[in-house]
Order: C-alpha cells, then sequence, then structure tokens
C-alpha cells in the first residue's frame, strides 16, 4: 500500500466516524456509498476524485438545503 492509499484510508475511516452523527440517514448513505467505492478501488486515482468530487458536491448541496430551510 503506498502512502497515498494509506492517507486515504485514514481520511475514509475518519469520515465513517462523523457520519455517525449525522442526522440525515440518506444524506450518509448516500456519501458512504462513495467511501466504500474509494476503499474498493484505492489504486485507481481517477475513480477516487470522482468519488471526493461527488462527497463534495453532497456536502456542498446539503449545506445550501440547510440553509434555504432556515
Amino acid at each position: 500500500m503506498t502512502p497515498e492509499q494509506r492517507e486515504t484510508t485514514i481520511w475514509i475511516e475518519l469520515m465513517r466516524k462523523r457520519l455517525r452523527y449525522v442526522a440525515n440517514r440518506s444524506y450518509a448513505l448516500e456519501i458512504e456509498y462513495f467511501l466504500q467505492r474509494m476503499e474498493d478501488n484505492l489504486d485507481d486515482e481517477r475513480l477516487i476524485d470522482d468519488c471526493l468530487y461527488n462527497i463534495q458536491m453532497l456536502r456542498i448541496q446539503g449545506q445550501w438545503e440547510n440553509s434555504v430551510l432556515n
């Protein structure tokens, strides 16, 4: 395992710990889907970049939805 793969694995574990405290389970499951894809494909940098992009878009969307509701 390369240092980058180890770093990615640690980041995935940290994200999963944070997801335990997310009230919106649908949102958490969507992020978990991308975390699992990353974990299963640590050697595919392009796929990992795509998953990170998708996770970031989900986070932005969630923040936007929260601000609209408030």
